[in-house]
Formats: C-alpha cells, structure tokens, sequence
C-alpha cells in the first residue's frame, strides 16, 4: 500500500519590518519540525 505525506509551510514567526525570506520558525514551527524529523 502507498502511503502519501503531505508537508505544509511550517509555523514562522512573522516580522513586518523583514523580509518573508528572512523569518524564521516559530518555537511551535520548531517542535513541530522536530515532531516530524
């Protein structure tokens, strides 16, 4: 049986004053990567 995972944009911590390029995780995005790693 196939089994399909499906892996969403993780939690950031959003910064007006910085580029979206340039957040980085939230601690929620962090364990939730960890979670999964």
């Amino acid at each position: 049986m196939a089994h399909l995972i499906f892996i969403t944009h993780p939690e950031v911590t959003i910064d007006p004053v910085r580029p979206v390029t340039d957040w980085s995780l939230s601690p929620a995005g962090r364990a939730r990567a960890a979670a999964f790693a």
